[in-house]
């Protein structure tokens, strides 16, 4: 369907500020939730950045035109441009219900604008439009004026959305006491695709003796912390290897990774792979034998999700509710003799991990069962 065309069922719009679209957001929430909806009866909307690809995504598309790739865009101009582009968007579309995406000021103020406009009875849109979080609750790692600024931003989302989700209990628990929030916030979790990730048994055949993760190449993401505990559990000389798969986001910190690595004789059983498109991750997924994520601050960590559902047991932090996930060991990140430990367990134990798999993989829901959540008020 063309921009021009007609929807003839109720529309539902999923609104993601400032997205560059490419091909690992096909297997993600911006497209699951759409397209289970179009199976229960809606017309659904993407409303984004830009579309970097050329593969049909199965929805209507639009484009504001502004993404965080530009670097002319990131600032006070780029925002009020994407808001204004989103809005008039929003009213073309004129959904019944519209989800947005992500703690970004156009959302709140398209948001205000959308609630403005029907106030003033300038539109016949009377949507219900909920906001999807994508924070941990915690407010930590934020300096004094961030922790101000973006608790404003939670308060006044929950004036002007119809309904806050969160992605994991913990952050639930967090924030639930915040005023005005208790009424609007639902703990809505995220998934895997199925159709990129059918459930696979740890015993398929394949398995390596390989670790593996998939991240962005940053400090925050604790990929020294996975390096070092590899290396005190003995990884290497057991004769296990290490791959990291994503792309480099922090240079200057990769680069303190390449002398880590080579400081600790590791340089023959660690790489570095950069970013894979997801028929590849799955395929090294259904290869490796354990899965690592010791990440300092993580919204939810869907990654570790599609690993349980390839088959393999993950080794994760505390960040992104990882103490309550089924199919892992959960373990202070930062803790390398804890980390160590565990991993040698996991190493070492092949039952361990082939039982870590089944209750993992017994506790995934679908995006089928979790859509309904968006349009349920």
């Amino acid at each position: 369907m063309t921009d021009k065309g007609k929807f003839n069922r109720p529309r539902f719009l999923y609104y993601v500020p400032y997205l560059y679209f490419e091909k690992i957001h096909l297997k993600r929430p911006i497209v699951e939730i759409p397209l289970i909806l179009a199976e229960m009866g809606y017309e659904p909307s993407i409303l984004m950045g830009k579309k970097s690809i050329e593969d049909q995504i199965g929805c209507h598309i639009i484009e504001t035109g502004i993404t965080s790739r530009n670097e002319d865009d990131r600032g006070l101009k780029g925002a009020l441009k994407e808001t204004w582009n989103a809005f008039k968007a929003f009213k073309k579309v004129a959904p019944k219900y519209a989800l947005f995406h992500g703690n970004y000021s156009p959302s709140t103020l398209v948001a205000i604008l959308v609630k403005l406009a029907s106030f003033l009875k300038k539109s016949e849109v009377h949507p219900k439009i909920s906001l999807k979080l994508d924070w941990d609750g915690d407010l930590e790692y934020f300096p004094l004026f961030g922790r101000i600024s973006y608790l404003s931003f939670i308060l006044l989302s929950a004036l002007v959305f119809d309904k806050l989700t969160i992605e994991t209990d913990c952050a639930f628990e967090k924030i639930m006491n915040y005023p005005f929030v208790r009424q609007k916030l639902t703990m809505v979790p995220n998934t895997v695709s199925r159709d990129y990730f059918p459930t696979k048994p740890y015993s398929n055949g394949k398995r390596k003796k390989l670790i593996v993760t998939t991240s962005v190449i940053d400090e925050f993401k604790g990929i020294e912390d996975s390096i070092r505990s590899f290396f005190e559990a003995g990884g290497a000389v057991k004769g296990w290897k290490f791959d990291i798969i994503g792309p480099v986001r922090n240079a200057e910190y990769f680069h303190r990774l390449q002398q880590l690595i080579l400081s600790l004789g590791l340089e023959n059983c660690l790489r570095f792979l950069g970013e894979k498109e997801s028929t590849s991750i799955k395929e090294y997924y259904e290869e490796a034998s354990i899965y690592i994520s010791l990440s300092r601050r993580e919204s939810f960590g869907i990654a570790r999700l599609e690993a349980i559902a390839c088959g393999i047991p993950v080794l994760t932090s505390h960040a992104g509710c990882g103490s309550r996930l089924s199919g892992a060991i959960a373990v202070d990140g930062q803790d390398s003799t804890k980390v160590s430990s565990e991993l040698n367990k996991l190493i070492q134990h092949e039952e361990l991990r082939m039982e870590l798999v089944r209750m993992g993989q017994k506790k995934l829901s679908t995006w089928k069962e979790i859509s309904s959540n968006y349009i349920d008020y």
